[in-house]
């Protein structure tokens, strides 16, 4: 049984087994089948949701992103990021950039806005850094402390006015009426009760008149009082309060907020008050200011002309923040059914206008019933928008209607409406309307503004009237032009504000822009050379040749018994006395004399002629008896005298000691063989090296290392290596020094008189070498009486003692001008020939015969047949101007036969009239010769023409002669002449009397068939000079002596800004502390200061222009933006602030470089009596000094590019303030002595305990060194960086004083502090001193906390230190001197008790001293940061792995701001993940700055020559340029106005490029951009100025104008850039620029090119090969230094002669006086034309009124001057003058660019125009 249950029980368990396992295998399929099902279905759906959801989750980032500008602005309320913040801070603590308040709310809002949706990451500090981030590239460094946020709120005006705030704008004038009753300051009071020292200003109105705020500002006070009567008080900020009193009505209240120009009171006569009138008084802290100081809408007050203190807008009209428009309350809208649309249709005009509007009426209907106008109250002002219905009639009921207006509504400004386009748009009488219209409102733009406000207007359906959305859009346009100044609608930056810190909120923060100024070490006005690096010293010397002459009578006296002892057998005759220029030991000229030989008397002169251009300093040259004495010193003690005195002599009658003592031997100093040179500094040093003289032990002991001795002291020294003995035995001279120093060095001797030069082949005349002629007594040389002749070449005789003479004529002559010459002349005391060559050849005479007319005319007058009251005016004229037309009526009146009789009749026989004068000459020219011509003047001399009486007033006429530029030009200032000079187009021609002392004669010179008459002209001066002699040499005595060094010692600190209100003061002030600040104007424009300077005004302070420096910097900025894509694609917090502080970190470094010249005039003048004995005379020296500013981005180091220059003036190229400086050791400077100093024993001048150092920079441990004041022996000048053996600091030579001398060096160490907190001195024990060290200077030097990425905080301080930089500093010294007849004296005789007259000879020196500092800041260099960026991802690795790089460029792609980085984000991220996104490589040098030169005019009087001109300055060839142009015809007709066909102003092609935007109605591109370049220069797009310099930024690759234009060239249809600018043919280039630049549909560029190659052919045959500075045209200053540069290089002389031709002035003349000079300016610049010019007498002063008025000019106030007006003195011609002012106080006139009559040098620049401004006798003149 057991066994069978058993079994049961096994068959059940397999049974129970069975049916497990299936349901296991059930259960396993199913989870199979359900898995299966799962992966095949399921998941996949899974997935996809989850990618779907990630997708979507990156495309919300994307579109949010994209969406995030708008947001961010929509949410704050902004226009624009800059609207956050505002200037803060005060006086004390300086300024900071503030955030206003409220921005934490905003902050709030924009993070709750972000953090929407999957988005939660998004937080507060984070976006405030961001903000930050883009604002901190965009500004300066303001230099003051930080503070907190400011007191004004986001959206809200400051308390101070915007627009540069404190007053420093434009301010509305309080009332309608202008009447100054009674002025600011002390007055007698008008009633009882009243001021006597009124603190403001009264105007006279009526009862009612309304009373303005001058400001916008909160009122204070506004209430009764017994004295002010009805008053209120508005509260301005910054310390400004203004006060309206006596009003008889108040319409505001206490703590109302008021704008500028709004209705705040009606006047009256309430209080103390003897009238109604508004008293406006103006308070600044607490002080009361003259309100007249300032400036005003109404032109009352202080200019506001400058373009240093306002703005321009479009249409030209001067505009400033404090009368802007803030609303359109109380605007009156005039116009038709459009204006009528807008109103009631769309319902968009505010309620606060007035609108005046009929359907279907035109301007004329509104003059017909005006009073529908007329009667609207309380306008403040007003909108027309008509035309529509009146282009057909012409636009003269417009212009009515604006100008009625205008009369009625006269302190308003009416903006004129541009028409909508219609239908007929396209129809010349529609364009030409507009064109009339805008015409007429730009030339009355001081109260019209023309606007368009018709940018994307909806036209309906009729073609003419806007939809409902046109009208609103229309209204829009029309408010935000108005708001915005008349100009665009849009604005890129908020108007700068200034405010106060509340103390609270968030911290404000500093720009990253320093603006740096880099100025030379050196006082204002101090004539100082700072350079400091390599120099380059070039000499050039003129004349310096003297003369000789047999010894006088009074000589021989003198020397009788003294230097003439009769030991030699040497007798007066033997010898001769010399008239010697040379340079003192000061630098100066002097005319000395010494007798030597007779035989070498002309090879003595050439030698100091040499020593002259060489500049050899040589202390006296006296003859020798002047050190006599009481004693009557003679033989070795009057040596000995002379010798101790360093004076310079030869001839010495004495003998000298031999080896046995006895004195036997003739010296040759005896003989006139032997000159001592500088005696004292050369002495006589025995072989054992003991001397004779004391004073000469210095120069003894120290000979060879000239250790202490001056420079001066050293060029004098003779050793075989110098100069001077390279000279002397070059003539064979024998030199009795040694190379071993010693011997006679001071003595020169020749004894071998057979091989002597002589003068008559000499270099300085000929322009050849000297030539060596046998001397001997036999030959050439002349005994006293001896009148032997000699030939020359027309078998005339000269005397001998003119002998030289004739041989220099004849020698220079050579070298003259080609064509035919004739020279003649007489000394009419002894009647010899001076000099004749070819004298007597028939030459053309020219004007020469004007006087045989004279004469002629005189003749009849003595015989009765002519009266002389009737033909002497005529006579005057035809003499003493050379006037033609009065010489053609004498020749009517006496007829040709009477006048060839008389000439005949009188034996002149070579001359002959046949022509009238500037007639034709069929007949035969004029013609007489030299001999002729001074045949007559001798007769006139002599009084033998015609009669005494006769002679004597023909001599009259010719000494008043006023054309003496020639004959006249070659004599001593003070020497008499009467001549008449003559000339043709080839001939050049001048008779002279000249009446030299003692020996008077007649000199004529001719020439004729000439290819260079100004050549000519200057060679009859030359032989003026030789003729005359007596120091009048040719060329004058002159010398100019150039160095050149390449670096500049100079001062460098960070300019702090300060408000344009304070900024003012100082510039009005002329205090130089201005140099030390810059502001900013309502713009944010960068305004700095100049100086100038004189000796007679001082120092003038000046405004440079403003500089718009944010356009050129804002490719530095990191848009919030981009900073906002990495933030949504990595969502990492900690990541945006390392990137956030590295952008932070940027710094930029804006250089204002002072370009200075300083020139020093010194006119000395003495008396050299020929008795060897001299006086003092008079000395005038006048000092200027000009400043030209250059303004350069030298450094930038951003994120992601770094740019720098050669010299950036960054903190790490020069020796900062801050902190010490490494570097490495590079030349040897030499082996110094060391010693310390420190704060307590620093000796600034007796003050001990000071920092004060030489260099003006504070000492500083471990860094300041100081030399020895008296010059560093191995050259090391302040601002040299240096190092000492086994230091390894770089130290900087900032401090002099007067410790060792020679090889010395003492440092700067800390000093310690005692146990009582005081310090002091340890230099003694300091380590540093006391040491022998060798000294390098310094190499790859920079701050020694800087690390190698330059992240370090050492640069934030501001920087203020002495370094050298790069830069040239150019020194020239020229010196001339004239020599004429001095006074005579009266002299005792010791011998016969008698007295006997001495003569003299005046002597003027005149040394122009001038010094050139210009700054070049060298190559620059610039290369990607990316290293910076891949550091910040590597530091960041969690945001590395969380980066979406597809997803961050698509986003950058997108966005507005953030597009142009698209490149740049694709590259770095390649660099950043080795993966290609299509940029691998990129070209930095997109990012290289652009030029921050403020605008000035082109050269060029037509767009097509400002075009050329513009070009082929930027180095463009001339296949190139004309190539261009030829396009530019093709595409404008170079039209700067012109608009394409069809399209408006803003979706067109627009000016002589056709700029047009792409797409069309993008806002974005060149059309765009060159309208907001426009606008930010203050001018309309059409402007030809603006658009060439577009043009020219457009074609160059770093870009420019500002920032609006970049490089525009690119390959395109197979051509490339390279094609057009390396072209070799104008085709070539006018296909290569079409294809490359204007890129036209293809089908319109092929049918094109025949007319854009014939074109710029057309313009290539007319420009090319011309010197571009023949055009004219630029901006007036331009102008002047055009001019100027040009006589500069004629080596212009001032010349009062008549001209009336002003192209052969301009392209030929060498001679100018001031009205020629001003003339010309106004020609060259484009404002005169020859047709204006050659009818009036531009050369006189007195004419010059007469001209000014016919060419439309009107005489204005000098209290209102502007660059170009012309201040005349319309007095006669000798004592009136005429100038040309160009801003800043400062003048030029022919001064800049002449050599005076007296021989000064030209000034070579402007000179302060104080003088004209104030003499009532200067008128000033303003061009239409």
């Amino acid at each position: 049984m057991a066994e069978n249950d058993n079994n049961k029980n096994n068959f059940t368990g397999k049974i129970k087994g069975k049916t497990k396992g299936k349901i296991k295998a059930k259960m396993a399929a199913w989870f199979t089948k359900t898995f299966i099902i799962f992966v095949m279905k399921v998941l996949p759906i899974f997935l996809l949701v989850c990618m779907v959801h990630t997708a979507f989750s990156w495309i919300a980032d994307l579109v949010e992103s994209v969406k995030n500008p708008a947001d961010i602005y929509e949410i704050m309320g902004i226009d624009n990021i800059s609207d956050l913040i505002c200037v803060a801070g005060n006086a004390d603590d300086g300024y900071y950039l503030a955030y206003k308040q409220g921005i934490d709310e905003k902050l709030d809002e924009v993070v709750k806005r972000y953090n929407k949706g999957s988005r939660q990451y998004v937080k507060k500090d984070v976006i405030k850094k961001m903000l930050e981030a883009e604002l901190y590239t965009q500004y300066p460094n303001l230099g003051g402390k930080i503070g907190k946020e400011a007191d004004v709120k986001i959206g809200e005006s400051s308390n101070a006015a915007s627009g540069g705030s404190d007053f420093s704008g434009t301010l509305y004038w309080p009332t309608d009426g202008t009447e100054i009753t009674s002025y600011f300051g002390p007055r007698e009071a008008p009633t009882a009760g009243a001021s006597t020292n009124h603190g403001a200003i009264d105007i006279g109105v009526s009862t009612g008149t309304n009373v303005y705020a001058c400001l916008d500002g909160t009122v204070t006070i506004a209430q009764y009082s017994d004295s002010a009567g009805n008053y209120i008080e508005i509260d301005h900020g910054n310390g400004y309060v203004t006060k309206y009193m006596h009003n008889s009505q108040l319409k505001v209240s206490v703590g109302d907020k008021v704008t500028a120009g709004q209705v705040i009171a009606l006047s009256g006569s309430t209080g103390y008050s003897t009238g109604p009138h508004v008293h406006f008084q103006i308070e600044k802290d607490g002080e009361k200011v003259d309100p007249l100081t300032f400036k005003y809408n109404n032109g009352m007050g202080a200019s506001s002309s400058s373009s240093d203190s306002s703005s321009t807008t479009s249409t030209g009209t001067t505009t400033s923040s404090a009368n802007k428009v803030t609303s359109l309350d109380g605007f009156l809208f005039i116009g038709d059914s459009i204006t009528d649309g807008m109103k009631s249709e769309a319902n968009v005009v505010d309620s606060t206008c007035t609108v005046r509007a009929v359907v279907g009426v035109g301007s004329k209907y509104w003059l017909d019933h005006y009073s529908e106008i007329s009667s609207v109250s309380d306008v403040k002002g007003i909108n027309i928008m008509l035309g529509t219905n009146d282009y057909d009639y012409g636009i003269s009921y417009m212009k009515q209607l604006l100008e009625k207006l205008h009369g009625t509504f006269s302190n308003v400004t009416i903006y004129v409406d541009n028409l909508l386009p219609d239908k007929d748009s396209n129809t010349s009488e529609f364009k030409s309307y507009v064109s009339q219209l805008k015409e007429f409102c730009t030339s009355n733009s001081s109260y019209i503004k023309f606007i368009d406000p018709t940018s994307g207007v909806e036209i309906g359906s009729d073609g003419t009237h806007p939809t409902i959305n046109g009208y609103k859009t229309l209204w829009n346009n029309i408010k935000s032009a108005i708001l915005n100044g008349g100009g665009s609608s849009s604005s890129s930056v908020a108007p700068l504000i200034i405010a106060k810190d509340t103390g609270e909120g968030q911290d404000g923060f500093q720009g990253a822009i320093r603006i740096r100024r880099v100025t030379p070490n050196k006082t204002i006005g101090a004539l100082t050379n700072v350079g400091t690096g390599a120099t380059q010293t070039t000499t050039v010397v003129t004349g310096g040749l003297g003369t000789k002459e047999d010894i006088p009578e009074s000589v021989k006296k003198q020397m009788e018994g003294i230097s003439m002892q009769h030991f030699s057998g040497v007798d007066y005759s033997d010898l001769s006395y010399l008239t010697i220029p040379y340079f003192d030991f000061n630098g100066s000229v002097q005319q000395g004399h010494m007798v030597v030989n007779k035989k070498l008397a002309d090879e003595v002169l050439l030698i100091f002629q040499e020593l002259y251009k060489i500049k050899y300093p040589i202390e006296k040259m006296e003859l020798i008896d002047n050190f006599s004495g009481s004693k009557k010193l003679t033989g070795d003690a009057l040596d000995y005298a002379s010798i101790e005195a360093n004076n310079t002599s030869a001839f010495n009658d004495r003998k000298v000691v031999t080896n046995d003592g006895v004195q036997n031997t003739v010296s040759k100093h005896a003989l006139g063989q032997a000159i001592d040179i500088n005696p004292q500094i050369n002495p006589y040093i025995n072989p054992d090296g003991s001397f004779s003289h004391d004073n000469a032990k210095k120069y003894v002991k120290e000979r060879k290392s000239q250790e202490g001795w001056s420079d001066t002291e050293k060029a004098a020294c003779i050793t075989p290596d110098s100069e001077i003995y390279k000279i002397f035995t070059k003539y064979g001279w024998t030199w009795l020094g040694n190379s071993s120093y010693t011997g006679d060095t001071q003595h020169f001797e020749k004894a071998d008189l057979t091989n002597v030069k002589t003068i008559e082949n000499r270099e300085d005349v000929a322009g050849t070498s000297s030539s060596t002629t046998n001397t001997t007594d036999s030959n050439n040389t002349k005994k006293d009486g001896d009148n032997s002749n000699t030939n020359n070449s027309n078998n005339s005789s000269a005397s001998s003692s003119n002998t030289s003479k004739q041989s220099e004529v004849e020698e220079y002559l050579k070298s003259a001008a080609s064509g035919t010459w004739s020279v003649y002349a007489k000394d009419l005391t002894s009647n010899s020939d001076i000099a004749s060559v070819n004298a007597d050849a028939k030459m053309q005479s020219a004007s020469v015969i004007k006087l045989f007319i004279m004469a002629t005319a005189y003749d009849e007058m003595a015989k009765g047949n002519m009266v002389p009251t009737e033909v002497s005016s005529d006579i005057k004229l035809m003499i003493t101007q050379s006037e033609n037309y009065a010489t053609n009526r004498m020749i009517d009146r006496l007829g040709f036969d009477k006048i060839n009789n008389y000439i005949r009749s009188n034996g002149y026989t070579n001359t002959e009239l046949n022509r009238y004068m500037l007639k034709s000459n069929a007949n035969g020219d004029n013609y007489t010769s030299s001999k002729d011509a001074a045949k007559i003047l001798e007769n006139i001399y002599n009084h033998k023409c015609v009669s005494y009486e006769a002679s004597e007033q023909m001599m009259a006429y010719l000494k008043a002669q006023q054309l003496r530029s020639k004959i006249p030009d070659g004599v001593p200032s003070g020497v008499q002449t009467a001549n008449k000079t003559g000339e043709l187009d080839t001939v050049e021609n001048d008779a002279a009397i000249v009446f030299k002392d003692n020996a008077p004669y007649v000199l004529v010179v001719m020439s004729s068939e000439l290819s260079d008459t100004a050549k000519a002209r200057q060679n009859i001066v030359d032989i003026s000079k030789i003729v005359y002699g007596d120091g009048a040499s040719v060329g004058g005595n002159s010398a100019t002596v150039g160095s050149v060094t390449t670096a500049i010692n100079s001062k460098i600190y960070d300019l702090k800004y300060i408000p344009e209100s304070d900024f003012d003061k100082l510039v009005s002030d002329n205090d130089t502390k201005a140099l030390e600040y810059f502001t900013l104007d309502g713009e944010w424009k960068l305004i700095t200061a100049k100086w100038s300077y004189s000796s007679d005004e001082g120092v003038t302070i000046s405004k440079n222009s403003p500089i718009n420096y944010r356009s050129t910097v804002d490719k530095y900025t990191t848009p919030f933006e981009y900073l906002m894509d990495y933030y949504i694609d990595v969502k990492n917090r900690d990541f945006m602030f390392d990137f956030t502080d590295l952008v932070l970190k940027s710094e930029l470094i804006l250089a204002v470089e002072d370009n200075v010249t300083t020139t020093q005039t010194t006119t000395q003048s003495s008396i050299s009596y020929a008795d060897g004995t001299s006086e003092g005379g008079t000395s005038e020296v006048k000092l200027t000094e000009f400043v030209s500013d250059t303004m350069e981005l030298t450094y930038v180091d951003t994120w992601f590019v770094k740019f720098t220059k050669e010299s950036s003036y960054s903190a790490a190229s020069f020796n900062s303030t801050q902190g010490a400086l490494k570097g490495t050791p590079g030349e040897l400077v030499g082996n110094y002595k060391t010693t310390a100093y420190c704060y307590v024993c620093n000796d600034d001048n007796g003050n001990f305990g000071t920092t004060v150092t030489a260099s003006g920079a504070q000492a500083t441990p471990n860094r300041t060194v100081a030399i020895h004041d008296s010059g560093d022996p191995y050259g090391l000048k302040l601002g040299d960086q240096i190092m000492i053996e086994g230091d390894p600091t770089v130290y900087v030579v900032e401090d002099t004083g007067p410790g060792q001398p020679g090889a010395w060096i003492d440092i700067y160490v800390e000093a310690p502090t005692d146990e009582n907190g005081q310090k002091y001195c340890a230099c003694i024990t300091s380590p540093v001193g006391d040491r022998n060290v060798n000294v390098y200077r310094a190499k790859d030097v920079k701050a020694a906390t800087e690390s190698n990425s330059t992240d370090d905080d050492n640069s934030k301080a501001l920087i203020n230190t002495v370094a050298s930089v790069k830069g040239t500093v150019t020194e020239n010294i020229s010196v001339s001197t004239n020599s004429s007849s001095g006074p005579s004296k009266m002299v005792l005789d010791k011998n016969t008790h008698g007295y006997y007259y001495v003569s003299s000879t005046k002597i003027d020196t005149i040394t122009t001293h001038s010094i050139a500092i210009k700054y070049d800041t060298g190559e620059s260099e610039i290369k990607g940061n990316e290293n910076k960026f891949i550091k910040l991802f590597k530091d960041n690795k969690e945001a590395k792995s969380d980066l979406k790089p597809k997803w961050l460029i698509t986003t950058v792609e997108k966005g507005e701001k953030t597009a142009k980085f698209t490149d740049l984000t694709k590259y770095l991220l390649y660099k950043l993940t080795g993966e290609s996104f299509g940029v691998t490589e990129f070209d930095f040098s997109i990012y290289k700055p652009s030029s921050f030169s403020s605008l000035r005019g082109l050269r060029g009087n037509t767009p097509q020559e400002k075009v050329w001109v513009a070009l082929r300055t930027q180095g463009f060839s001339e296949y190139a340029t004309a190539g261009a142009m030829g396009n530019i015809e093709g595409e404008s007709g170079f039209e700067p106005d012109s608009v394409e066909d069809g399209y408006t102003v803003e979706n067109g092609g627009i000016g002589i490029c056709q700029w047009t935007n792409y797409p069309r109605d993008s806002g974005q591109g060149n059309n765009t951009n060159l309208r907001l370049y426009a606008e930010s220069e203050g001018k309309d797009w059409s402007d030809i100025d603006i658009q060439v310099k577009f043009l020219v930024a457009s074609l160059t690759k770093e870009g420019g104008a500002n920032g609006y234009a970049t490089y525009d060239l690119m390959s395109y249809r197979g051509y490339t850039p390279d094609q057009w600018v390396n072209a070799t043919s104008v085709a070539d280039a006018a296909r290569a620029f079409c294809w490359t630049f204007e890129r036209p549909a293809t089908w319109a560029g092929e049918s094109s090119m025949p007319k854009r190659i014939q074109e710029a052919q057309k313009y290539y045959d007319m420009f090319a090969g011309r010197d571009l500075s023949e055009f004219g045209g630029g901006d007036i200053e331009t102008a002047c230094q055009d001019i100027m540069q040009m006589f500069l290089d004629r080596n212009a002389r001032y010349e009062a002669q008549t001209y009336n031709d002003i192209e052969k002035t301009y392209k030929s003349d060498t001679g100018l006086v001031c009205a020629t000079y001003v003339t010309l300016v106004l020609y060259h610049a484009g404002w005169l034309t020859a047709d204006q010019i050659n009818p009036f007498n531009y050369h006189y002063t007195v004419d010059y009124p007469n001209m000014l008025k016919a060419a439309g000019w009107t005489q204005v106030s000098k209290d209102n001057l502007q660059p170009g007006d012309v201040l005349n003195k319309p007095a006669d011609g000798n004592s009136g003058h005429v100038v040309i002012y160009v801003g800043g106080g400062m003048i030029y006139d022919q001064t800049s660019c002449v050599i005076s009559s007296s021989g000064r040098a030209p000034s070579r620049g402007p000179k302060s125009g104080q003088y004209y401004i104030d003499n009532p006798d200067f008128i000033a003149w303003r061009a239409p």
